[in-house]
């Protein structure tokens, strides 16, 4: 859509914006619902979401040949979403409220797990409802309308435990937990892992038109994609258990460099890109939550809502840059895709190297099964 209104140089900047809104809202959403709970906290920011829908529905559909303001409109409605990203990544953290802790890893699991439903439905969705309304792609933001609003009715349905209220105590601040070389590798690990993992994610598209393939075919590979991302979350508890939680980072991106390599299979390849998302993907997921679990490690429950919100927001403002620069980047390597896909190579060696010499001092150390399984799960 954006690609068509503004060009190629521009056309990553919603997802940009809606990126910067999720980090920005990471950084509040969990003092808003320690403060005033999960049923306000989540129901309001789901409708503020369904109003920016109808804000880049509206605009696409009655801005018709007007790409400049329908454009505005797109990135101006892409601001709530983002804040409501924010809220339902939250719900990793929010769902061991609703289990006995003994539950919460299997629970993580499942929440995780999910998403393998909306990567097999949304890709296919999006190639139909784009064509819903008589102005292409209005409908895909129709239906982002409805979508939000279904999640504002069930936010209001469901029994939330009363608000928990900010937690006293002799936590550190956020510059003492940075402070601390642990702590830092890992909320890095986890930036380094989703922000490789969305770059190279948001640019084969872009790199898939320009060399000739449709929408369909850029379609399939981001379906493979987040089949890669989601598909293998059930297996990242017993694999922790087994092999440690930094040698799961180590080997989650090893997947994702070699996903990286297979894009120089060759630029014009529909199975070059497919075969590398997949990887990409089966890496992030195994690094990225092994990565989050060492993160837990590091803190005191005092310092949860704290920890919560340095975290993804770190992790969402990095991801909002190289989702947002991506499309220009691109264009300023040439329209070379394989410069493009050596950045972020270099970006996973560098995490490669920082894991292997976390393993080698000793940083962290892996605790027993049982502890690793517990890390995991008591988000909440």
């Amino acid at each position: 859509l954006a690609t068509n209104l503004v060009g190629r140089t521009y056309s990553t900047i919603p997802v940009g914006v809606f990126l910067v809104s999720t980090a920005t809202g990471s950084a509040f959403v969990p003092s808003l619902l320690a403060r005033f709970g999960g049923r306000a906290t989540y129901a309001s920011v789901y409708l503020a979401a369904a109003l920016g829908s109808m804000l880049a529905t509206l605009g696409i559909y009655y801005f018709d040949g007007e790409p400049e303001k329908a454009f505005a409109c797109v990135v101006l409605g892409s601001i709530p979403p983002g804040v409501a990203f924010a809220c339902t990544n939250n719900v990793r953290f929010a769902v061991a409220n609703f289990v006995p802790p003994a539950a919460a890893p299997k629970a993580v699991s499942y929440v995780v797990s999910g998403a393998i439903f909306a990567a097999l439905l949304g890709p296919e969705l999006g190639k139909y409802v784009r064509y819903w309304l008589d102005v292409e792609f209005s409908g895909s933001y129709l239906l982002a309308l409805i979508y939000h609003l279904i999640l504002c009715i069930l936010s209001i349905s469901i029994d939330w435990p009363p608000p928990a209220g900010t937690p006293q105590g002799g936590g550190r601040s956020v510059t003492e937990l940075f402070r601390s070389v642990p702590f830092s590798y890992a909320v890095g690990m986890q930036v380094l892992t989703f922000a490789s993992m969305a770059g190279l994610m948001v640019g084969s598209p872009v790199a898939m038109q320009h060399n000739g393939m449709t929408f369909s075919e850029s379609t399939i590979a981001i379906q493979g994609h987040m089949l890669g991302m989601f598909a293998p979350a059930c297996l990242s508890i017993p694999l922790v258990a087994m092999v440690g939680q930094l040698n799961t980072v180590l080997l989650g991106l090893t997947i994702m460099l070699f996903g990286a390599f297979l894009n120089f299979l060759g630029e014009e390849i529909f199975g070059a890109y497919v075969s590398s998302l997949l990887f990409v993907g089966i890496g992030w997921s195994w690094g990225y939550v092994a990565a989050t679990g060492l993160s837990l490690r590091q803190i005191q429950p005092q310092e949860k809502f704290t920890m919560m919100a340095v975290n993804d927001c770190a992790i969402f403002t990095m991801v909002a840059v190289c989702m947002a620069s991506a499309g220009s980047y691109f264009v300023g390597v040439g329209n070379n895709w394989y410069y493009f896909t050596a950045t972020y190579i270099c970006f996973i060696g560098i995490g490669i190297a920082l894991t292997l010499w976390a393993i080698a001092t000793n940083l962290m150390q892996d605790p027993p099964p049982s502890d690793a399984l517990r890390d995991l799960g008591g988000k909440g």
